[in-house]
């Protein structure tokens, strides 16, 4: 059985780049545009893990994550925060919450980010 992801992203061609390479990997993919869908998707389809932006519409990333780790379902599901943000203070908050790895989009290119996701599965 493959191993499900969910892309919580605003940027429409980001996500469908990742989808497409997450696919060609092997993973089932589902996608969400904001975090109130984000939420959403994630409790219906409990993913292996959650590639997330922080800075979408309705709900940012950050709170989306809070209020997930509030719930039953949520509290430790794999989460991999996918930014343009390199502020400490986001970081922070994303690390309170549990993430397994913060991104900036600028630092990593698309096979990169495969080869962390692949690395949360491996470990």
């Amino acid at each position: 059985m493959s191993k499900k992801i969910l892309i919580i992203e605003d940027d429409l061609i980001l996500a469908k780049a990742l989808r497409a390479s997450l696919e060609e990997e092997k993973f089932e993919v589902s996608e969400a545009h904001d975090g109130f869908e984000g939420l959403a998707a994630a409790e219906k389809n409990l993913p292996d893990l959650i590639l997330c932006d922080i800075s979408m519409p309705k709900m940012d990333g950050l709170t989306m994550l809070a209020t997930m780790r509030d719930t039953a379902w949520g509290k430790n599901l794999s989460v991999i925060m996918l930014t343009n943000f390199s502020d400490e203070e986001k970081i922070s908050v994303a690390l309170k919450h549990s993430v397994f790895r913060y991104l900036v989009k600028s630092d990593w290119d698309l096979s990169q980010i495969i080869a962390e996701i692949k690395k949360e599965f491996n470990s």
